[in-house]
This record gives C-alpha cells, structure tokens and sequence, in this order.
C-alpha cells in the first residue's frame, strides 16, 4: 500500500526520488558541484552522467538541464543542448545564463536571429548584477559577433 502511495506521489510531481531516498539538499548540491567540477575540466561525460542522475533523483531543478545544455554545447551537440536549456528555461524563464548559452547555440545551428534575441534577453536580465558579469560579457561578444554591432 506504502509503495503504491509513494509511486503516485512521484508519478504526479508531488514527490521527487531525492524526497523518497532521503537526499538532503547539501547532498544534492555537493553532487551538482562535483558534476560541474568535471565540466570545467573537460570531462563532460562525467558530469553528463552524474547531472542525468541529479534529474532522475530531483526533476524540478534548473541547473541540472542548464548543466546538461553546457556539456552538450561543448560536444557541439547543438540540437540537443537546445532542448536541455529549452527544460532549463521551462523551469526558470529568468535565468540569464541559460538564455545566453541556449541563444548561443541557436546560433551555432544557425538560427542567427532567434539566438540573437536570446542572448539580447540574457543580457537584459543580467543587467550590472556583479553575479552576472562573466555571462552579460559573453552575451555581449556574441552580439559583437553575429550581431553587426547592435545592441549591449
């Protein structure tokens, strides 16, 4: 009876896996450091592995698709960072930097224009926050590049 009231509640969204398991957030996000730590030093299948693990576990969480995007992007799997930042985005419309690198990579699939508008809204969204300089200075590049000079 537990078991069958458990498998509703995660196949309604109600409760997530990580819930089940009894993950603490500390634990989810020292995984997620990890799996970021291994993006940054070029081992993207790893931190593919354990961000896929992360969203099996925690599905409503953002940075898990937005990570998954990244290491797609560095793959030069477009389409398919496309669709990981497209979740991203679906999760937290506001983020600047899933804009960018999404807007990037609609870019590099060549949809110049609608990549532009993305990384237009990044930049907007990002603003002069001190948090967002590294992603607004990307975004401005990218607009330097593909853009004509419009814009940021």
């Amino acid at each position: 009876q537990i078991i069958q009231e458990l498998s509703k509640a995660v196949e309604e969204g109600s409760l997530t896996y990580a819930e089940v398991g009894g993950f603490t957030d500390n634990e989810l996000d020292g995984a997620y450091a990890c799996a970021c730590k291994y993006a940054e030093m070029g081992q993207v299948m790893e931190a593919i592995q354990i961000a896929g693990y992360l969203i099996f576990l925690d599905p409503y969480k953002a940075r898990y698709y937005q990570l998954v995007g990244i290491c797609m992007q560095r793959l030069k799997l477009y389409e398919n960072a496309d669709f990981y930042y497209s979740m991203a985005e679906a999760f937290e419309p506001e983020d600047p930097m899933t804009l960018v690198y999404r807007g990037e990579s609609k870019i590099m699939m060549g949809n110049t224009d609608e990549g532009l508008d993305l990384v237009r809204r990044g930049l907007d969204l990002a603003g002069t926050k001190p948090e967002h300089k590294d992603i607004a200075d990307r975004a401005r590049i990218l607009i330097r590049q593909f853009g004509g000079g419009a814009g940021g």
